[in-house]
C-alpha cells in the first residue's frame, strides 16, 4: 500500500488523539447549555480506536489509527469515517449521541480516502497504488446494515475524493493520482528521489507537478435499485488549467448537503477529530 504524503501528515496516536466530538445543535440542547443559537456543545467522546478493541480497551490503546472523512446514514444513527492508517471504514452507533459505540469496520485493501453515502450505501474510495506512477484506486459499495461490501467498482487510478449529487443520481470520484513530493523534476537529477538542495543544485525543482499520470474524474451513474447496474464514465481534465495543463491534480468534490438536524463537519486540527454543525 503506497503511503502517501497526504497520509503521512495525518497520522496520529489513537489513544490520545484519534477522536470523534459529538456537539448538540437542537432547539432544547442549546437552551439547556444557555448557549446562543448556532454555538457548539460537546455532549461526547468517542476514541474511534476502541473499533480495534473488541471490546477490550486496554489491549489496542497503541493502535495507531486516523479517523479522516466522516459521513452519516441517512437516518442519522451511524457514523462512517475513513481509517487510512488501519486500511479500515469504521462505523460508529450514535442512536444514542450521548453515549457512541463501537459499530465495527470493514477492511479494505489500500488506503481509504474518502467515504460519502448515496442510494442508501455507503461509497468508499480507497487508494490500492504501488506507487506515485502505478497508481490504481477502488471504490467499494458497502451495505450500511451488514457491513458487507456488495461491488467493488474499479477506478484506474489513485482517488481523493467521492461527493453524491443532491439527487442520488451521480456519485463524483475524483482521480487526484498526486505527485511525488520526494521527486526532482528537471535539470541533471530529473526522474529522482533526492532532497531539496541536491534537486536545485542540478538544476531541478523538488515535488512540482508536471509528473504522469495526470488526474481526471469519474463520474459513476447511480442507475437502478441495485448497484450492479451502475456505470462509470471518465472526465479528462486536460489543458483546463493555466499552470500544468498536462498535470492537473484534482484534491476535492462537493455537493449540497442532505437535510438534517446537523451535518458532518470535518476538523483539520492535531487532535484529528470529528465535529457536528447545525445544517444550513
Amino acid at each position: 500500500m503506497l503511503l502517501t504524503n497526504f497520509l503521512r501528515r495525518r497520522l496520529f496516536r489513537a489513544g490520545f488523539f484519534a477522536l470523534l466530538g459529538f456537539l448538540a445543535t437542537s432547539a432544547a440542547d442549546i437552551a439547556s447549555a444557555q448557549a446562543p443559537a448556532g454555538d457548539f456543545r460537546r455532549i461526547a467522546t468517542f476514541p474511534v480506536v476502541l473499533n480495534t478493541c473488541d471490546g477490550q480497551p486496554a489491549s489496542c490503546w497503541d493502535t495507531e489509527t486516523v479517523s479522516e472523512i466522516v459521513t452519516v446514514s441517512p437516518d442519522g444513527n451511524t457514523l462512517i469515517y475513513t481509517d487510512a492508517a488501519t486500511g479500515n471504514i469504521g462505523f460508529v452507533d450514535i442512536t444514542d449521541p450521548s453515549n457512541p459505540q463501537p459499530g465495527g469496520f470493514v477492511p479494505t485493501s489500500g488506503e481509504p480516502t474518502s467515504v460519502t453515502v448515496g442510494k442508501g450505501y455507503v461509497l468508499a474510495a480507497v487508494n490500492t497504488s504501488a506507487d506515485y506512477v502505478n497508481t490504481a484506486g477502488e471504490l467499494l459499495v458497502i451495505d450500511i446494515a451488514t457491513h458487507a461490501v456488495v461491488r467493488t467498482i474499479e477506478l484506474g487510478g489513485q482517488p481523493d475524493s467521492v461527493s453524491v449529487s443532491p439527487n442520488q443520481q451521480h456519485a463524483v470520484v475524483v482521480i487526484e493520482n498526486e505527485r511525488n513530493e520526494d521527486l526532482c523534476v528537471g535539470g541533471t537529477l530529473n526522474g529522482q528521489e533526492v532532497d531539496d538542495d541536491e534537486c536545485e543544485d542540478g538544476g531541478g525543482e523538488l515535488g512540482i507537478p508536471g509528473q504522469s499520470p495526470a488526474g481526471y474524474l469519474t463520474i459513476v451513474d447511480l442507475q437502478g435499485p441495485r448497484p450492479s447496474s451502475w456505470s462509470t464514465r471518465q472526465v479528462s481534465l486536460l489543458g483546463r488549467a493555466d499552470l500544468y495543463p498536462s498535470d492537473p491534480e484534482p484534491g476535492s468534490s462537493t455537493s449540497a448537503t442532505r437535510t438534517l438536524p446537523w451535518s458532518p463537519c470535518r476538523r483539520t486540527t492535531p487532535s484529528s477529530s470529528f465535529t457536528y454543525r447545525p445544517a444550513a
